[in-house]
This record gives C-alpha cells, sequence and structure tokens, in this order.
C-alpha cells in the first residue's frame, strides 16, 4: 500500500511539473505574441491567455468593429483597468454622445486610479462641459500631482474664468505648481496676478535653499518683465515678498530713496531692484563687497556704444532726485565717454535723460525724473565721443545713492 501510494504521488508531482513546464511555454508564447503588437499576434495572444486585461485591452484597438465589448471585457476582467475605463468614456462621449456614461466611466478611472491621468481626463471633461464648479475641482487634483508643465491647465483655467483670485486658489500649496503658475502668468502678461503667488512660495517653501525653487531663474525672470512693462508697484510687491521671506538680503526701494545696494556690500542678485554688471569679451567688471566697490575693465576693443551697469528704480515721474557717486579712473580721464542714464523702462529713448562723465568732478547729478513715465532703469554706459578714442583702463565705483530732493 505505501508503495502504491508514493507511486501515485510521484505521478502526480511529475504531472504537476509538466502541466507546469507546458503552462509557462503558452505564456511565454502569448507575451511574446503580445510584443509583437500585430493585428494578428494580439488576438492570438489572448486565444493562449484570454483571461489577461491587458492583452484584451490591446486587442480592442486592433479590433475597431468589437472595441467597445473587448474594453469591457477587459474592465471585468480587471476592474483596476483605468486606461480601459477612460478610453470607454471617450467612446461614449465623442462616438454615442452619451455625456453621461462618459462620465460614469471617467469617475470609475479616478476611483480605482489615483494617479495624474483620471484627473487630467476628467478635467478636459468638464472644461469641454463648461461645468466650472467640477472642472475647477479636478483641475485642482490634477495639479497637486502633475508630473508634467502647468502650462496647458493653466491655459484652460483662464479660458473658463478671468477672475484671478478665484483662479489662485485652484492652484495648490504645491512649490512646483506656484512656480510654475508664477511663469504663466508672467508670459501671460497677468502681472498683477503675480505678487499673492510668489508670497504663497516663499511661504510653502520655508527655510529651503530659494535657489532650488527658481529665486534666481524663474521668478528673477518673472520680476524682469513685470519691471519691464513699466508696473513698478507689482515688481515692487515682489520684491518686498522675497525680502520679508529672507529669500534676497537687498533693502526694499522706496521714492525716497530709489536706490538699492548702492554701496555694493550685497552680491549682486543681477535682477529686479539691484545691479546688473553687463560684461563682454571687451568688458570686465568685478564686484567687490569686502571693499565695497565695483571695477570696470576696458579692454579698448568695447563697441561705440555698450551698458555696463543697470538697475532698474523707483523714482517718482516729476520730482527732482540727486546722485551722487564716488569713481577712481586708473588709465581712464575724464571725458571717458562714461556716464549715467536714465530711460523709461519701456525703452522710450524720448525722454532719455544723461548725467556728465562720471569722473568729472563734483561727482554729483541732479536729475528730475521725467513725468508721464511709470518705471525707470538707471544704467551706466559708455558712448565714445566725437574725437576720442575708446578708453582702456579700470574705473572703480563706490558709494552710489540717489535720494528725492523735494
Amino acid at each position: 500500500m505505501k508503495s502504491a501510494a508514493a507511486f501515485f504521488l510521484r505521478y502526480l508531482l511529475i504531472a504537476g511539473a509538466i502541466a507546469g513546464a507546458a503552462y509557462s511555454v503558452i505564456l511565454a508564447r502569448a507575451s511574446y505574441l503580445f510584443s509583437l503588437d500585430t493585428a494578428s499576434s494580439v488576438p492570438a495572444a489572448v486565444q493562449l491567455v484570454p483571461y489577461k486585461s491587458e492583452y484584451v485591452a490591446r486587442w480592442a484597438a486592433w479590433n475597431k468593429d468589437e472595441r467597445i465589448p473587448l474594453l469591457k471585457r477587459a474592465v471585468e476582467l480587471n476592474p483596476f483597468d483605468s486606461v480601459s475605463l477612460i478610453q470607454l468614456g471617450l467612446a461614449a462621449e465623442i462616438d454615442q454622445a452619451d455625456t453621461k456614461s462618459a462620465e460614469t466611466y471617467f469617475l470609475k478611472a479616478a476611483a480605482v486610479n489615483h494617479m495624474y491621468e483620471p484627473k487630467w481626463t476628467l478635467t478636459n471633461f468638464y472644461f469641454r462641459r463648461q461645468n466650472d464648479g467640477e472642472f475647477f475641482r479636478w483641475a485642482n487634483e490634477t495639479l497637486k500631482i502633475s508630473p508634467y508643465e502647468g502650462a496647458p491647465v493653466f491655459t484652460q483655467m483662464w479660458l473658463m474664468s478671468q477672475d484671478a483670485q478665484r483662479l489662485s486658489a485652484v492652484v495648490p500649496d504645491r512649490p512646483r505648481s506656484l512656480i510654475q503658475y508664477t511663469w504663466f502668468l508672467s508670459n501671460s502678461q497677468q502681472y498683477t496676478s503675480i505678487p499673492p503667488i510668489v508670497q504663497r512660495l516663499v511661504r510653502v517653501v520655508g527655510s529651503d535653499d530659494p535657489r532650488s525653487w527658481g529665486r534666481d531663474d524663474l521668478i528673477a525672470s518673472s520680476l524682469d518683465h513685470v519691471l519691464a512693462s513699466g508696473d513698478i508697484h507689482t515688481g515692487l510687491q515682489i520684491w518686498a515678498t522675497l525680502r520679508d521671506g529672507r529669500w534676497i538680503s537687498q533693502n526694499v526701494p522706496n521714492a525716497n530713496h530709489p536706490l538699492t545696494n548702492g554701496d555694493f556690500r550685497q552680491t549682486f542678485y543681477r535682477h529686479g531692484f539691484d545691479w546688473n554688471p553687463i560684461e563682454t569679451d571687451s568688458v570686465r567688471i568685478d564686484q567687490f563687497v569686502d571693499e565695497p566697490s565695483v571695477d570696470i575693465a576696458l579692454t579698448g576693443d568695447q563697441p561705440e556704444h555698450c551698458e555696463l551697469l543697470r538697475q532698474y528704480v523707483a523714482m517718482e515721474p516729476g520730482f527732482l532726485y540727486k546722485m551722487q557717486w564716488k569713481a577712481d579712473g586708473e588709465g581712464i580721464m575724464a571725458g571717458s565717454g562714461i556716464a549715467w542714464h536714465l530711460h523709461p523702462a519701456n525703452g522710450d529713448a524720448s525722454t532719455d535723460v544723461v548725467s556728465g562723465d562720471i569722473l568729472n568732478a563734483p561727482q554729483t547729478w541732479e536729475v528730475v525724473a521725467p513725468p508721464g513715465v511709470n518705471a525707470f532703469v538707471l544704467t551706466l554706459e559708455f558712448n565714445r565721443a566725437l574725437g576720442h578714442t575708446k578708453p582702456t583702463g579700470r574705473i572703480t565705483l563706490r558709494n552710489v545713492s540717489v535720494n528725492r530732493e523735494q
């Protein structure tokens, strides 16, 4: 009896091993056929392994006549197949004009898959239906987890509504989304909507390194776009937020004291209300925060006209300002063609105002900020004077100040 039982057990084990090996061959063959991804190979894979949802769903793409039944079968096999649910929803909406069924499928997909694609699908669906309540809900859900650029969502938001405050509330307190929205607003010239978004970004980032969160590229560029448009008020709001959040150490200028970092003690931010040195192959600019000073070296090969330093300044139109500085030349004499210029930020050269040569004594300039201009740029520029050669040497600049006189 024991011998018969042992023989029967060995027989079962051998049969099981053979069946397992055969089944493995079937699975391998089905996998190979599926990988070929052709109109004949995919249904062949389904015939070998009819219970695999992935195979059935892919067969639906090759079999247009049976697409809907196959997608439904894929979902029956795998209720978590959100891709097939979305495909069923799109077919219901587009092919059958059955928006109710489409919504049901899309919501089921979002219920079984909490990732990006079902949320973005619902966002698009409600945008097409112009259902603003559900649209904004799912736009928010999408932005919370989206691994992609947010501009498509933001574009739909602004097409749905132009209420900046409402739209701002849809953007989640997620640094990635806030940075992207700031950049989107800048590119869309919705400048007045930027300050509260930057304020939220600074708050959410907290003590993290601001350089990792767009301070020196996206936020800085957005600030420059705002100021270049002539919106000094919005620019000051952004600048104050960066200062209050300790993202920058430069002071916040005002109409009485419109210049920032005039003593050169803070490393140049190169954007907004701080100095931006304009270097070229023939112009080298070095800042020394310990001394403090700025050295401008000219090789003599510089262009006939070039900017050397620039800064947006918060001057009030029509008021008298007194500018003072200290400058020494090494190899460069008075009459060098280097002078201060006050330009409208919008680039209109008709109201430009120019000081005397910066090496001339006294090193003082009284200037009335041109009326009718909303924002100004103060620049230090070289312009070769007629009858003069291009200077070669170095200028050391210290202690620049601008103060309103009346």
